[in-house]
């Protein structure tokens, strides 16, 4: 097993890419399942050996690389989904916006594509409350 916690993502991919070619058939899916990591990952491993790299010394993302939150992007995004919230609360006495009705309202009001699932994780971790 490949101590994964202190490699870097360049040797991650490699290590995973290494076991699976070392599996044969059906390598790629175990480990996959066994690092619980993505097909693409595996795969852009295996394409890098097959070019030849084959390890990640002096490899490093840059500092402030890699995808920004999404509420970093947006920073007037979760007081928007409260503001919806409350907006629909007042339509009715009672009801629950539903995740897919918020994502809609974004897209139209503000043009920003967000997941259901990207929308629903900002407010569970940012605690705002769909009912009441």
């Amino acid at each position: 097993m490949v101590d994964i916690d202190n490699l870097n993502e360049l040797e991650r991919r490699l290590a995973f890419a290494r076991e699976a070619l070392a599996l044969g058939k059906g390598g790629v899916t175990k480990v996959m399942n066994k690092y619980h990591t993505s097909r693409c990952t595996v795969m852009r491993g295996i394409r890098e050996l097959e070019v030849g790299i084959t390890s990640g010394e002096g490899y490093r993302r840059k500092s402030g690389g890699g995808r920004k939150k999404t509420e970093d992007v947006y920073p007037w995004l979760l007081d928007e989904i409260r503001a919806m919230i409350e907006r629909e609360r007042m339509k009715k006495e009672w009801s629950r916006v539903s995740y897919a009705k918020i994502r809609l309202m974004l897209h139209d009001e503000h043009g920003v594509d967000l997941s259901v699932l990207t929308i629903s994780r900002l407010m569970e971790r940012y605690g705002i409350v769909n009912h009441w």
